[in-house]
């Protein structure tokens, strides 16, 4: 099963998660709601298994309602 987690650009530097390739999006993208995201290495084998996922657009089908959950303090 797939899941979708809506977080902030820091989110990788605080959790010390490298990226295996790419970049994390900016303010400025965040702020404008561009089109970007992260996908982990079992995606990006699966889909992309020739090799960079960078530039090509993926689709998500939703099959149940989009749930959002407050903020951890």
């Amino acid at each position: 099963m797939a899941s979708i987690n809506l977080v902030n650009p820091g989110y990788f530097a605080v959790l010390r998660i490298p990226l295996l390739q790419g970049r994390v999006w900016n303010e400025t993208e965040n702020h404008d709601g561009a089109h970007v995201a992260v996908i982990n290495r079992t995606l990006a084998q699966r889909y992309f298994p020739n090799g960079d996922a960078i530039g090509h657009a993926v689709k998500l089908r939703r099959t149940a309602p989009l749930r959002f959950y407050p903020r951890q303090t």
